[in-house]
């Protein structure tokens, strides 16, 4: 049994949830391919963005039903901050400035942007490291398994 908020979680359950976020990874990773149809206008972003996030969630899905301390889940985990990091960095250096929203008042539109834009430079290269760190972990467990 798994412990989540306290609870104790059956392997049922356990298995549920993963297959809840392994089927929305698959819906958006299909629909980012074409399988699922779709308009292009309907997108903000490429269609690899899109495949991306669906693979969020598809890893997710497979870090809780393989469970916790586990090499594996250290070699998802980098993957799935390094889409993270994949994203934002796209975010930052092609998003749409129409698409930023929010902001410091009275700094205008375009120095809003422009913040916007290094704020998610700085949090993908922050993924970016975080990514490195996991695989790190997981060669190390990898070359040595009593870790």
């Amino acid at each position: 049994m798994k412990k989540v908020n306290g609870k104790e979680l059956s392997a049922r359950g356990v298995a549920g949830i993963s297959l809840v976020f392994m089927l929305t990874g698959m819906f958006f990773i299909l629909l980012g391919l074409g399988v699922i149809p779709a308009d292009d206008e309907s997108f903000n972003a490429p269609r690899w963005v899109v495949r991306l996030s669906g693979m969020v969630f598809f890893i997710g899905g497979l870090m809780i039903w393989n469970g916790n301390n586990s090499a594996l889940n250290d070699l998802l985990g980098g993957v799935l901050v390094l889409i993270f990091g994949v994203i934002g960095a796209w975010v930052a250096l092609n998003g749409d400035a129409a698409d930023f929203s929010g902001g410091i008042p009275l700094i205008g539109k375009e120095n809003n942007v422009i913040l916007s834009r290094i704020m998610f430079g700085t949090g993908s290269v922050i993924c970016l490291i975080i990514s490195l760190y996991a695989f790190r972990i997981f060669f190390r467990k990898w070359k040595d398994p009593d870790l």
